[in-house]
Order: structure tokens, then sequence, then C-alpha cells
């Protein structure tokens, strides 16, 4: 799905999304908007792979809910 997204950007067009802040693929849970949510996750190193494969520059990563594993990107297409 996100080398869908990124491959309908278009050249300068940015990206922003959220994913598990792990380091390998796996699966996470957190509550932190409420009810459980369970979701997997590529990781963050396969995640940023992805985006470089898909023509898109990293520009901003952080970890957004402490203590949480949980990070926001931003992206844009090159």
């Amino acid at each position: 799905m996100l080398s869908k997204l990124c491959g309908a950007l278009a050249p300068g067009g940015v990206i922003i999304f959220t994913l598990g802040g792990l380091d390998a693929p796996g699966a996470k849970q957190d509550c932190s908007m409420g009810p459980p949510m369970h979701y997997s996750t590529l990781g963050i190193p396969q995640t940023l792979q992805l985006l470089a494969a898909a023509g898109c520059i990293l520009r901003h990563l952080e970890y957004d809910q402490h203590p949480e594993l949980h990070v926001f990107i931003i992206a844009q297409k090159s």
C-alpha cells in the first residue's frame, strides 16, 4: 500500500503516516487513543528502504507517543 501511495505522488508531493516504531517486522498493540489497537508493521528499517525504492526522501521521523513504540514519518517524492 505504501508503495502505491508513494507512486501516486507528484514530484515534490508529501506523504505523512504513522507506524509501529519497531526495528524489525512484527505485531504491535497500544491503546493510546482509547480502545486497544492491534496492527502489524514492517519496522522502521524496511519502511525506510521501501520509501527510498519508491523515490521518496525521508524528511522527518519522530517517536510521538512516548513511551509507546510509535512513530510518524514525513517523506517527499523526489
